[in-house]
């Protein structure tokens, strides 16, 4: 339902809880952030139930509030909903660590400096907090949840069905349980030029606390969550220089375009302005300068402001194309840390990830200790939604779905042999899980079907 409602959007007439008083809250500093993180992806693991964070890349941002010299800690994250595009922002309110999700579904006109589209703005747990629809970054209606009692979101609105998760439906953020919401049109007063801005009291909401009655226009704390720049649908000149063949290209093409949120996340890195380009190439051998042995690929340190990765062609028509994927995915991560560890336009997430490198001894520590987990959701979502005759032979074959923990053993393939810490610290039990499940790696299909 769509009611027309005409309302200037001004500071003076709007609540915002936390404006105006840094000593309300305060940035959340690296170490609590990462503390945040590693509980979060814990529950995870404990969870009975799917979590609505399904993955989250170990990457930190610290951006700007307006009005304020703190910042929000920014993490790119992956939801149920894998469609959206999604970062868990941090906060610390009155000495205490406080989260939302912010959620954005780009409209295909939206471009690179203007965003078009749908935020949707959900606790930790995916309950329902704030949503609004957006155009040429300006706020033109915001979604209520009409059915809730006491300000509270409806059970509707809390978790959405178990086969609501592909971004099917023609409702709100295409997500079907959510056409009861109430689109209420907003007549706004845009600012020139217009910014993707969200206030901060929509994303942390106290139910009291600091008021703007006094605030004048422009004075709110509010956050630029990055807009067409980051989200948008305008496609960015690349700068990786493709040249693959046969397989490899083909699971490529099909990483790039229907890869999860870390995946785009990660390739995106090497486009546009980025420092360094990239260039990924077929080889009919790959051989580790280290060990002499024939490898499933390489990734060289920039030379040139070029960082190459080279695939094996031999290796990858060996190899089921669930792990040729793996191979590509693992590839790029090695390529980011190089770009990360290299670059000298340092942004405040690459200088986080420096200082939380220094306590591994090579890229392959690091990977082992803070990349599993992400790698184990982005083969999980790539297998089911993309490699979907393969997984559903392995069902037929198994007579039961692929669990987290193959996923997780197909990730430490590359890492274990390494012996790193992260591997080592696992106990034999755990260990000799991941290796019998490993096993299973070696019997999926090996063909693939390319993007025409």
């Amino acid at each position: 339902m769509i009611f027309a409602l005409s309302i200037v959007l001004s500071s003076c007439n709007k609540k915002d809880d936390l404006a105006q008083n840094d000593s309300y809250f305060k940035t959340v500093d690296l170490h609590k952030a990462l503390d945040f993180i590693n509980q979060t992806e814990q529950a995870q693991k404990r969870s009975a139930t799917q979590s609505y964070i399904t993955s989250v890349v170990p990457e930190i941002n610290y951006e700007a509030i307006t009005n304020s010299n703190e910042q929000l800690a920014v993490i790119p994250v992956t939801t149920i909903h894998g469609f959206l595009n999604s970062k868990l922002a941090l906060l610390e309110i009155n000495g205490e660590v406080q989260s939302a999700v912010v959620s954005l579904n780009p409209f295909e006109h939206s471009t690179d400096t203007q965003f078009s589209g749908e935020i949707l703005i959900t606790d930790i747990n995916g309950n329902f907090l704030k949503a609004f629809k957006l155009e040429n970054n300006a706020i033109v209606s915001e979604y209520t949840d009409n059915t809730a009692q006491g300000g509270e979101s409806s059970a509707i609105l809390k978790r959405d069905s178990t086969n609501d998760t592909d971004g099917s439906c023609a409702c709100p953020f295409k997500i079907c349980d959510w056409c009861s919401l109430d689109e209420v049109v907003i007549e706004t007063r845009v600012p020139s030029p217009p910014t993707p801005y969200v206030s901060i009291s929509y994303m942390y909401p106290t139910g009291g606390g600091q008021n703007q009655g006094n605030c004048e226009v422009g004075c709110e704390n509010n956050w630029n969550f990055g807009g067409g720049g980051i989200y948008g649908g305008e496609v960015l000149e690349e700068e990786i220089i493709n040249e693959l063949t046969g397989k490899e290209k083909c699971l490529h093409d099909l990483l790039t375009k229907n890869g999860t949120d870390f995946v785009r996340n990660l390739l995106k890195k090497f486009e546009g302005e980025s420092e360094f380009d990239i260039k990924i190439q077929s080889k009919d051998k790959v051989v580790s300068q280290k060990t002499g042995e024939e490898v499933n690929g390489t990734t060289s340190p920039p030379i040139n402001k070029v960082i190459t990765i080279s695939i094996s062609t031999s290796k990858t028509n060996q190899h089921a194309a669930l792990e040729g994927a793996k191979t590509i995915l693992h590839e790029y991560i090695h390529a980011d840390i190089f770009r990360k560890l290299n670059t000298k336009y340092t942004s405040s997430g690459d200088l986080d990830f420096k200082k939380t490198y220094e306590a591994y001894s090579d890229q392959h520590e690091a990977m082992g200790a803070l990349y599993v987990n992400v790698m184990k959701n982005a083969l999980k979502d790539f297998h089911k939604n993309v490699l979907t005759e393969d997984y559903n032979k392995y069902t037929t074959y198994y007579e039961e779905v692929p669990n987290d923990d193959f996923y997780e053993a197909l990730a430490w393939r590359g890492l274990k042999e390494h012996d790193v810490k992260a591997w080592t610290d696992l106990s034999p039990e755990k260990k000799e899980e991941i290796n019998n499940l490993s096993i299973r790696v070696d019997i999926l299909t090996k063909e693939v079907n390319c993007i025409d």
